[in-house]
């Protein structure tokens, strides 16, 4: 017999000469739609309040285990209708071309989903901490002395952290022994990943440089077939 949908088949479920029969469950082997292929992701509340002021007009692409970027753009074909509770999240999911196999049913990958660009100041992810205050970060403050700064951070853009506030171009942000640092300590900054920087009681300190950071998410994901089995 000819399976009603074309796709990639799996093991067979049934021997040759099994006896089957249209009134039981009588599987004879699992085919997975490939091509386009389903990516299943979430998006915290917050990020879904976002997407849906943009009217659903978002790019998705993503990124393979290896830290490729896979050559395809995707298109949201789903957004889920309620809030989970437990995890405070929206489920999300994406169609993407996939021809020549190179994404997998099951396989996990991440989605980047750009839904619009804003001004921000971006730092590298490690220099933003949490306190009971909320976000902040280390600045050299005058004579060269560490100075905590509160941020309001908005998405990751790359390795940095977008801050919507709390920054300006040319803060010198401390990125290195953080947990040695207390208000007013004298710190020696250096250029971070200078040759010889930071020691101890040196830490490096990058500059905040203004950019165009992408607004979106790169959330987990997890790949599903488009259709299911075949049987008798």
């Amino acid at each position: 017999m000819n399976a009603p949908i074309a796709g990639l088949a799996g093991r067979l479920e049934r021997s040759v000469g099994s006896l089957v029969n249209p009134s039981t469950d009588s599987l004879l082997v699992r085919i997975a739609v490939t091509d386009p292929i389903w990516v299943r992701f979430s998006f915290s509340e917050p990020e879904w309040q976002r997407l849906r002021a943009q009217a659903g007009n978002a790019s998705v692409t993503l990124v393979l285990p290896d830290g490729r970027a896979y050559p395809v753009e995707g298109t949201l074909n789903f957004s889920g209708t309620s809030v989970d509770a437990r995890t405070g999240a929206v489920q999300m999911r994406a169609a993407f071309a996939n021809p020549q196999l190179a994404v997998l049913p099951g396989q996990f990958v991440r989605a980047r989903v750009k839904i619009g660009e804003q001004d921000a100041v971006v730092v590298p992810q490690a220099a933003v901490m949490t306190n009971d205050q909320g976000r902040f970060v280390w600045v050299v403050g005058p004579q060269n002395a560490a100075t905590p700064r509160p941020v309001k951070a908005g998405a990751w853009s790359g390795a940095g952290w977008a801050i919507q506030e709390g920054l300006t171009e040319g803060d010198r942000v401390i990125v290195d022994n953080l947990m040695k640092l207390r208000p007013g300590a004298p710190v020696a900054p250096q250029v971070a990943g200078a040759p010889g920087a930071p020691g101890a009681g040196a830490p490096g300190a990058a500059p905040a440089g203004d950019a165009k950071a992408a607004s979106g998410s790169a959330p987990p994901a997890k790949a599903e077939p488009t259709a299911g089995g075949a049987g008798s």
